[in-house]
C-alpha cells in the first residue's frame, strides 16, 4: 500500500507505528513503550533538551482505536467550525475528562487532509508549551485507515479569541502585552522546530485567566519533519487575515520563521486599528520583510 491514500483494511501495524514516529521530528520523536488493549502507552525520550518544549511526562496515553469522537465523548455544545474541520464542547463517557476541545475532520475523504490531520496531533502531542492546548487523545495515527473519522481532544481553553474582543473593552499596553506573550510562545515553537503559519486573532484566546494562548496548529510544519504531510507545491498556505509572500504558490521558503513574526505583528495591527492588515505594503509596493 503506498503512503497516501490506498484504504487500508485493517488498522495499522506496532511495526508500522514504531516506523511513522521514528520518522516524525527528532523534536517530537516519541518511544513507544508498549501496546496495551487498544491503546499506546508512549513516553518523551529521557534525552531531549528540556528547552525544545517537549513533554517529559511518562506514561502519555493519547492514542486510541475509536473509528469516531463519538465512541468516547459525549457533546455538550457546539464550537467554531472552519474549512478544514468542525468541533465540540465535550465530556469523556468514562467521566475521566470534564470538559475537552474535540476537533473532527471535515472531510474524511481528503488523503492530504487526513495526512495533515495526524501532523497536527503529532505535533501537539510533542509540545509541553505554556499557551499552547495539550492533547489529550487522538485517532489520527489511522490517517491511512478511511474507516476511521478522524478527531482529536485538546485541553479546553475558556476564554474569548481577540477577534471578538469588544472595541474600547482594553488598551494599546494590553494589546502589546498580548502580542508579546505570542511572541514568547513562538520562541518556544521554534526550539522545538515549529512554525504555526496560521497566526490571526480568531487563532489567539485570551484566557479567563488573563493569559494568551495560542491554538489550532492545523497548518503548521516541523522543520525537522522528514516524511513529507506538507501541503501540496502550488498551494497557498496561510489565511485571508494576512497574506505573505513566502506563502504564495510558488514560495520555496514556506518555513522561515519570520512569517510567523509578521502574522503575530498583523494581530497586533488588528488591536490597535480592528482592522485586517491583509497585505501590509509602503509607498513603493515592498513588504516588510523587503
Amino acid at each position: 500500500m503506498s503512503a497516501m491514500g490506498q484504504k487500508r483494511s485493517s488498522p495499522p501495524s506496532y511495526t508500522h507505528e514504531v516506523q511513522a514516529h521514528r520518522q516524525r521530528s527528532a523534536y517530537s520523536r516519541i518511544a513507544l513503550a508498549r501496546i496495551e488493549g487498544s491503546e499506546v502507552k508512549a513516553c518523551a525520550t529521557s534525552a531531549l533538551p528540556k528547552e525544545t518544549g517537549v513533554s517529559d511526562r511518562c506514561p502519555m496515553t493519547v492514542h486510541n482505536d475509536a473509528r469516531s469522537w463519538g465512541d468516547r465523548w459525549e457533546a455538550v455544545k457546539a464550537g467554531p467550525s472552519g474549512g478544514q474541520a468542525t468541533s465540540k464542547i465535550a465530556r469523556r463517557h468514562d467521566g475521566s475528562v470534564e470538559l475537552g476541545f474535540v476537533k473532527i475532520l471535515t472531510r474524511q475523504d481528503d488523503t492530504e487532509r487526513r495526512a495533515r490531520f495526524y501532523r497536527e496531533a503529532a505535533i501537539l502531542e510533542s509540545l509541553a508549551i505554556e499557551g499552547v492546548p495539550k492533547l489529550i487523545e487522538t485517532n489520527a495515527r489511522h490517517y491511512e485507515d478511511r474507516a476511521f473519522n478522524l478527531y482529536a481532544v485538546s485541553t479546553l481553553v475558556p476564554g474569548t479569541t481577540l477577534r471578538e474582543l469588544p472595541e474600547g473593552s482594553y488598551t494599546a499596553e494590553q494589546a502589546i502585552k498580548w502580542a508579546a506573550s505570542l511572541c514568547d510562545i513562538l520562541c518556544a515553537c521554534r526550539k522545538a522546530g515549529i512554525r504555526h503559519r496560521d497566526i490571526k486573532p480568531e487563532n489567539c484566546i485570551l484566557g479567563k485567566n488573563g493569559k494568551v494562548y495560542l491554538v489550532d496548529f492545523g497548518l503548521a510544519s516541523d522543520v525537522n519533519e522528514q516524511e513529507g504531510f506538507e501541503t501540496s507545491v502550488g498551494q497557498e498556505i496561510g489565511n485571508r487575515f494576512l497574506r505573505v509572500p513566502e506563502f504564495r504558490p510558488e514560495s520555496s521558503n514556506r518555513d522561515d520563521p519570520r512569517t510567523d513574526l509578521m502574522l503575530v505583528v498583523g494581530v497586533l495591527f488588528f488591536l490597535l486599528t480592528r482592522k485586517n492588515p491583509r497585505a501590509l505594503v509602503d509607498e513603493q509596493g515592498r513588504f516588510p520583510h523587503q
